[in-house]
């Protein structure tokens, strides 16, 4: 099934209170970044802290980090009460090896869940997120050459595909 919901960012949010607090941070990152879930995944405290530029995993392109001073502040605050360092993953697995960050099925089932919740059509997914950033980018800025170059896409129907 295709991923196609445009997700209410403050409503999703909400739902995502009764689960870990995390969830809800890995939701924020996604949809101020547009950010693969694998690229938020594998950020580090030292990355959260300095918010310079990242390596993509998918693609090894750098790609700037930008999040809200509100959410930095939040996000090492709650790395500062977990006791993470400054070379740990910001979202770590608390199952089995610690120095892993949490899987993207956690997060997918999670995220499915609550779409399930607000009944969402649609397989709701991480990926939706970086749709939903597409989309307001969008609205707010009406320039898909700016959204493509913030993707790192090579191709504008790559980007076209996000709006679909």
């Amino acid at each position: 099934m295709k991923t196609n919901a445009i997700l209410d960012v403050e409503q999703f949010e909400k739902a995502l209170w009764s689960y870990p607090l995390k969830y809800r941070f890995i939701f924020l990152v996604l949809v101020e970044t547009g950010f693969r879930i694998s690229d938020v995944l594998n950020l580090k405290v030292r990355d959260i802290r300095r918010g310079k530029f990242i390596t993509e995993k998918k693609t090894k392109k750098k790609r700037e980090f930008v999040i809200s001073a509100e959410l930095r502040s939040a996000l090492m605050s709650y790395a500062a009460a977990a006791n993470l360092r400054s070379e740990d993953f910001i979202f770590p697995s608390t199952k089995g090896n610690l120095c892993r960050p949490i899987s993207r099925y956690s997060v997918h089932r999670v995220f499915r869940a609550v779409g399930r919740i607000l009944s969402l059509d649609g397989v709701i997914s991480a990926h939706s997120c970086r749709k939903t950033f597409a989309r307001v980018y969008m609205a707010n800025n009406d320039d898909l050459e700016a959204l493509r170059k913030n993707f790192n896409h090579t191709s504008k129907n790559t980007t076209r595909g996000y709006l679909d």
